[in-house]
C-alpha cells in the first residue's frame, strides 16, 4: 500500500490542467469527445475522455442562492469564472458611503444559448462585506440577464464584458468578496478584494471604525 501511494503522490506533481470553452452551440444532451496528444514519445496520457453537453437547465433560487453563499464564506476564490474587479467611489448622485463596482469577464465563459441572432443567459452576483475579524457584515445580491446580439457578443469577447454594481459600504468593512455565477453552466468564480482605503473611499470620516483597518 505505501509504495502504491507513493507512486499515486508522484503522479499527481507532474499533472497539468486544461480547459477549454465549448463554441459548437449544440446543447443537445449528446457526448462529445475529447481528445488530447504531445509531441513525447511513448507518453501515457490520462485525462478525460468527453463530455455531455447538457442544454441550458435554469436552477431553483434556492440552490443558486446556497451557491452564491459557499463561494462567498470560502476561503478560497473559486475559478470557473475568471474575473477582473474595480472597485472606485461610486458617481453622482449616487447615496452616500456607497462605491462602485467593475467587474470584467469573458463572456465567453458563460454558457448562453443562441436565440435568433442573439446570445441569451443571465450571471447572478452576490458581494459580501466582512469586518478585520471575518465576520459577514452584509451581503447583497443581483440578478442580470444577459442579451447581445452576436456581432457585440463576438467584440465583447474580445474587449471584456463590463458588469457593474453600486454597493452601499460598511464603515467597519475591511474586505469585499465578490462572486459571479453562470446560471446556464453553474460555473462560479470569486475573488476576494482586501482594502484599507474603503472607508476614506466611501467618504467616511477618519473617525469611522472602518478607518483603522
Amino acid at each position: 500500500i505505501g509504495d502504491a501511494l507513493k507512486k499515486v503522490l508522484e503522479d499527481g506533481e507532474h499533472g497539468c490542467t486544461l480547459g477549454f470553452y465549448p463554441d459548437h452551440g449544440k446543447w443537445d444532451g449528446k457526448f462529445h469527445e475529447i481528445k488530447v496528444t504531445v509531441r513525447f514519445p511513448g507518453a501515457r496520457l490520462r485525462y478525460r475522455r468527453g463530455y455531455f453537453a447538457a442544454p441550458y437547465q435554469t436552477d431553483s433560487q434556492t440552490a443558486v442562492n446556497a451557491a452564491l453563499r459557499e463561494a462567498a464564506l470560502s476561503p478560497l476564490e473559486a475559478t470557473g469564472v475568471g474575473m477582473i474587479v474595480e472597485v472606485k467611489p461610486a458617481d453622482a448622485p449616487a447615496p452616500a458611503h456607497s462605491v462602485q463596482l467593475r467587474i470584467a469577464i469573458d463572456p465567453k465563459q458563460l454558457l448562453l444559448q443562441d436565440s435568433q441572432g442573439r446570445k441569451n443567459g443571465a450571471v447572478d452576483l452576490l458581494f459580501v462585506q466582512s469586518d478585520a475579524a471575518g465576520k459577514v457584515l452584509s451581503a447583497e445580491q443581483q440578478h442580470l440577464d444577459v442579451n447581445l446580439p452576436l456581432a457585440q457578443y463576438e467584440f465583447l469577447s474580445r474587449a471584456g464584458m463590463i458588469l457593474q454594481s453600486r454597493i452601499s459600504l460598511d464603515s467597519r468593512t475591511s474586505q469585499i468578496t465578490a462572486v459571479v455565477r453562470d446560471a446556464g453552466s453553474g460555473a462560479t468564480g470569486s475573488t476576494i478584494i482586501p482594502g484599507r482605503s474603503f472607508a476614506q473611499m466611501a467618504g467616511f470620516s477618519s473617525s469611522s471604525p472602518g478607518e483603522a483597518n
